[in-house]
């Protein structure tokens, strides 16, 4: 969806990223897992993020290809 509108650069790169939504008051949400938190330093719950995103160092400007919610159980119905 945003092909048309990056700006490709020699110097760009692709970044992915990975985090940890925090939800510790959390009880019925399904992908909420007890997991690492390198911000926390500890074992939380939260929802494990994924993100792509395209950086053109020349401009200074990025753009988000894509996100990802981490399930490491996926459900199949």
């Amino acid at each position: 969806m945003v092909r048309s509108e990056v700006v490709l650069s020699e110097n760009g790169y692709i970044l992915f990223d990975d985090t940890v939504l925090d939800k510790s008051h959390a009880f019925a949400i399904e992908v909420v897992r007890r997991q690492w938190s390198g911000n926390a330093k500890q074992v939380i719950k939260g929802i494990g993020l994924v993100t792509c995103v395209y950086v053109n160092p020349d401009t200074a400007q990025f753009w988000v290809i894509d996100y990802r919610i981490f399930d490491p159980e996926p459900r199949w119905t």
